[in-house]
């Protein structure tokens, strides 16, 4: 295709392709450097430019090979935070008492009990120690709203493995209850394919960039998993344990720091279900790559032993140690 294009053109879409692919380093539930998101951010203004001036022949293998939305991705801002008042960001539990710095989501299952992603805590920044995170609760700007919790103990469910990402689910108890957080429904099932379910976090609102300080949200269709495992998409790497949501090119999609964030539906209940844990997925909103979430219904009995007390007298997870 390059060679019957004019070389200044190659040059630009090479250029404009080099930028995505830039943009597209960050695994899930991780964050660029500061300067390094600035760096892609004045790159992607670039693309802008660049296709501008493309032809129309380059524009559509431009186009039809990325897709950047400015939103979480392609969401919009809360309308009523007492709708989503079963949301909390994880932040850093260290340094100074007035810096937030948020990595993660989750969600209330307990006034004291919230669930989020294993990927979350077993990492470098947490290290599964329950004084490097703490949770925010009743905040649409996380910066400076709502309620501040310390962790007493981490759980990581016995089969989490960060190779594969199966069984990517955890339970945090905090050190009081929250006075502000309402406790979501753990489901018992998954909902049929193409019910439209809800996710929401502070995640990227570009792939590859800073987070949003204002909760975001979308609608997405659930999507079934001989579809998610097809070859366009994880070509088989979708487990009984993972669940798919998501368009397939309409650019809607969790992204970084959404990880460990809550999949929900209503039906017009008073508190919403819990159906899926925002997990992974190959870059954000990328045509044929669905968003991948815990499914929640294949990991509940673990998550309801733990609401029960029954699993609270095992150790909770510790540094170096598998689980």
């Amino acid at each position: 295709m390059l060679r019957s294009l004019l070389q200044q053109e190659e040059i630009t879409m090479l250029r404009t392709l080099t930028a995505v692919l830039l943009a597209s380093t960050c695994l899930v539930g991780d964050a660029l450097s500061a300067p390094l998101s600035d760096a892609v951010k004045d790159i992607q203004r670039g693309i802008d430019r660049d296709m501008d001036g493309m032809s129309k022949a380059v524009r559509e293998h431009v186009e039809a090979a990325v897709f950047i939305d400015p939103r979480i991705v392609g969401g919009e801002p809360i309308n009523d935070l007492k709708n989503f008042l079963h949301q909390v960001a994880l932040i850093k539990g260290y340094g100074p008492a007035d810096m937030r710095d948020q990595f993660c989501g989750g969600t209330f299952i307990a006034k004291d009990l919230v669930v989020t992603a294993a990927h979350c805590l077993d990492n470098s920044t947490v290290r599964r120690e329950a004084d490097r995170v703490d949770v925010v609760a009743g905040a649409q700007f996380y910066k400076h709203e709502g309620e501040r919790l310390n962790v007493s103990a981490i759980f990581l469910h016995p089969l989490w493995n960060p190779t594969t990402l199966d069984y990517d689910v955890a339970v945090i108890r905090l050190e009081k209850k929250s006075s502000v957080g309402v406790p979501a429904e753990v489901a018992k099932t998954t909902p049929a394919t193409g019910t439209t379910a809800n996710v929401s976090g502070w995640g990227s609102i570009i792939e590859g960039g800073r987070g949003s300080e204002e909760l975001l949200h979308a609608n997405l269709p659930l999507v079934d998993t001989a579809t998610c495992n097809n070859a366009a998409s994880y070509q088989g790497k979708i487990t009984d344990r993972m669940l798919c949501a998501g368009d397939r090119d309409k650019g809607r999609d969790a992204c970084q720091g959404d990880s460990g964030g809550p999949l929900v539906v209503r039906n017009g209940a008073a508190s919403p279900t819990l159906i899926g844990v925002v997990s992974w997925g190959e870059g954000c909103a990328r045509k044929d790559k669905y968003g991948v979430y815990t499914k929640v219904a294949s990991v509940a009995p673990w998550i309801n032993a733990l609401m029960g007390g029954s699993a609270m007298t095992a150790a909770p997870a510790a540094a170096g140690q598998g689980q």
